[in-house]
């Protein structure tokens, strides 16, 4: 597998995994209810500069749910991280 297709701010692009450069965790509180804290994975993609005027796209947790496992599994070894929670594991 060497890409997925993604939709991000309306736009829809391919996501070629050896292009990512990088990627972190992000929490921040929901605007409506400050109780409520999101998270979600920010995605070093520099090839997306052009088509979104950032070099970085967000990927929420339920999104990360809803991905196929081995897209999801893929996703994570290529950035080098653990998510213990989707069952996808670096090391």
């Amino acid at each position: 597998m060497r890409s997925f297709w993604w939709e991000y701010l309306g736009e829809r692009f391919e996501v070629i995994f050896n292009l990512i450069a990088g990627g972190r965790w992000y929490r921040h509180q929901d605007t409506t209810d400050p109780t409520v804290v999101h998270r979600c994975l920010i995605i070093d993609y520099p090839p997306v500069e052009n088509l979104l005027g950032d070099s970085e796209f967000r990927i929420y947790e339920y999104e990360l749910e809803e991905l196929d496992p081995a897209v999801r599994s893929m996703l994570f070894q290529t950035l080098k991280m653990d998510a213990p929670e989707f069952e996808c594991s670096y090391s």
